[in-house]
């Protein structure tokens, strides 16, 4: 069965690619103290001219900082907000309407990015349906997985887990070249007419690299595909696959043709080739800047830019470029993509995200450990609280203020990792048009909510019961709940700390700041109309106030025989009222301490998500 005729798998075939006169600039803003910012505008790519035939293997070779990735970035249209691009970029010499590249083409990052958890196949079926047009069934997108983990070599290890880290190879496991392979497997999905790869060797052995650079040659001669690939200084066999190479230096090309008439110019030139020599050698060092001869380096590069422009080569290149060009038409002839519904992708994410969670749960279940064994420490220690007597009273007091700290800071901890180490792989589909910040966040919450509710519920629980508290109903329920809303409101706040800081230790470091506040401002370490008039108000943004404040009232409010101490000179409270009153309590605060729990709870999802859109914008 053969999926060209489908929606959304393309049959573009044949596509060459031109540009004319392109150049790149960045602005750079440089903030100095006490004086005025300095901008200056720095030129990546000069003038640039190019012509890449249809179904070929293309590289763009070039030292570091020559301007290889830019110039693919830029072909691709996936170049940063900053920089300044002019010229004509062209498909089959006809005008590329905005948006079209991302669509036909696709593009392999340098950097591989996957969710570690999921197996080969199952991240390509994940990716399939998020790609493709929604009209594809299963079926068809199992065949079309299939299809290209043969083509890329990648059959054999369909079921093997992807991992991120080198150090995680293994048999369960897929080496540093297969996840390269599964990053081109990744964007075959959508049959796309141009492919590019940036710097795809980076990392890999001689050995793997050339499997992966024949897998390119192999899909440009069979599949109809035109793939262009930056690469540094790649092998003699690497070199001999490519069909064509563009030599760049400095942002000017210094050659552009097939690799033997690229020896063939820089001998006419006067630059003698060596039949051993590697021939990448040979080019990049022709153009290399050496240390200590910087000057003259830069000359002798500049005057090889110079005499290629000169020459047959770059006349021929210019020739294909006006042959090409047709002013008034566009490139046309891709048929509309109807992509899944919300409501589906929200579902595929989603359980991809509870998928990950049920196969990585050794912090997890340490953390859901941890906190059970808290709550019967705490619980032993203060199991002798049931006598209303002034001892009990300050013992009830301090069990609640560590119930509460420990439903704190736990979750805070908890998640504060979370939404960092999903970010990259976020960003990455959010740029390709697979995912969205609304079903990123809600997908991310919803994976979250098992925990979220499990940990304080039982937490309470054995706490409740190992302290034989009160023997009512509506003392344990609200217990329960303001137990869990504290668990998911320090969550949320742990989330927003993680997505300001976008960082682990960032967010740790703010944590200690809400520590001071949180025990200045619970109640039980001063009474709270001792505190500043212009610190007062903190007290209304801090749930741990209302939640202790919450639980002494379930605890205390109708008490009215509490023992005092036979010790003479000793205060004594002898109702739950006064309790309350001498911690700036007051029982008819309940209510107004669950409602206000429950805003902050949704404050802080409306502050987590809006800084998630500012992040996305300031990137992209």
């Amino acid at each position: 069965m053969t999926l060209k005729n489908k929606p959304n798998v393309m049959d573009t075939r044949g596509v060459s690619i031109t540009w004319k006169k392109l150049t790149v600039k960045v602005d750079i803003k440089t903030q100095h103290i006490f004086q005025n910012s300095t901008h200056t505008v720095k030129e990546i790519i000069h003038n640039a001219n190019g012509y890449v035939k249809p179904n070929s293997l293309v590289g763009i070779i070039g030292a570091s900082g020559s301007g290889k990735s830019t110039l693919m970035s830029v072909l691709a249209n996936r170049q940063s907000r900053n920089l300044n691009v002019s010229g004509d970029i062209r498909l089959n010499g006809q005008r590329i309407p905005s948006g079209l590249m991302k669509k036909i083409a696709g593009f392999v990052y340098q950097d591989d990015l996957f969710v570690p958890t999921l197996t080969v196949a199952e991240h390509l079926h994940f990716a399939a349906r998020l790609k493709l047009d929604r009209r594809i069934t299963t079926k068809q997108c199992e065949i079309l997985v299939d299809e290209i983990l043969t083509d890329v070599g990648l059959a054999g290890c369909a079921n093997r887990f992807i991992s991120n880290s080198n150090e995680d190879e293994g048999e369960l496991n897929i080496s540093g070249g297969e996840r390269k392979r599964l990053s081109v497997a990744t964007e075959l999905l959508i049959n796309p007419a141009l492919l590019f790869c940036d710097e795809p060797t980076t990392g890999l052995d001689s050995f793997t690299a050339l499997k992966l650079m024949t897998i390119m040659r192999n899909m440009a001669d069979q599949k109809d595909k035109t793939i262009i690939c930056s690469i540094h200084q790649p092998s003699a066999k690497i070199f001999e696959l490519f069909h064509q190479i563009i030599l760049l230096h400095d942002g000017k090309v210094a050659f552009s043709g097939t690799t033997e008439n690229a020896v063939e110019f820089f001998q006419n030139i006067g630059y003698p080739f060596n039949e051993e020599q590697n021939p990448a050698d040979y080019l990049v060092k022709s153009l290399s800047i050496v240390p200590g001869r910087e000057l003259e380096s830069i000359e002798k590069a500049t005057k090889i830019c110079t005499q290629y422009e000169k020459s047959q080569y770059f006349n021929y290149v210019y020739e294909q470029i006006e042959l090409e060009r047709r002013e008034t038409e566009t490139f046309s002839g891709l048929e509309k993509i109807e992509h899944i519904f919300w409501l589906h992708k929200l579902y595929l994410l989603t359980y991809r995200e509870v998928l990950s969670g049920i196969r990585d749960p050794s912090t997890r279940y340490m953390n859901f450990i941890k906190q059970m064994a808290i709550a019967v420490f705490i619980g032993l220690c203060f199991k002798k609280t049931t006598v209303m007597n002034q001892e009990s009273v300050q013992s009830i007091k301090g069990v609640i203020l560590a119930m509460v700290t420990e439903n704190i800071f736990p979750a805070f901890f908890i998640v504060m990792g979370h939404f960092p180490s999903k970010m990259p792989v976020f960003l990455r589909e959010y740029s390709n048009n697979m995912n969205s910040p609304l079903i990123f966040y809600t997908s991310n919450m919803i994976s979250l909510i098992p925990g979220l509710l499990l940990d304080p519920i039982l937490f309470a629980v054995i706490w409740y019961v190992l302290l034989e508290l009160r023997n009512s109903w509506l003392t344990f329920l609200v217990t329960i709940s303001v137990t869990t809303l504290v668990f998911n409101i320090s969550a949320m706040c742990g989330i927003l700390a993680s997505l300001v800081t976008n960082s682990y230790k960032g967010a740790d470091t703010l944590s200690t700041t809400f520590g001071v506040l949180f025990y200045s401002f619970s109640g039980v370490a001063m009474n709270l109309r001792s505190i500043p008039v212009i610190f007062a108000w903190i007290r209304y943004v801090l749930w741990m106030t209302y939640a202790v404040e919450s639980l002494l009232i379930v605890f205390f409010e109708g008490v009215e025989n509490i023992q005092c101490s036979e010790v003479p000179d000793v205060p004594c409270l002898r109702t739950g009222h006064e309790v309350l009153s001498g911690l700036g309590f007051s029982s008819e605060n309940l209510q107004r301490n669950i409602i206000a729990m429950c805003g902050i709870y949704l404050i802080f999802h409306l502050i987590s998500f809006t800084t998630l859109k500012i992040r996305l914008y300031l990137k992209f």
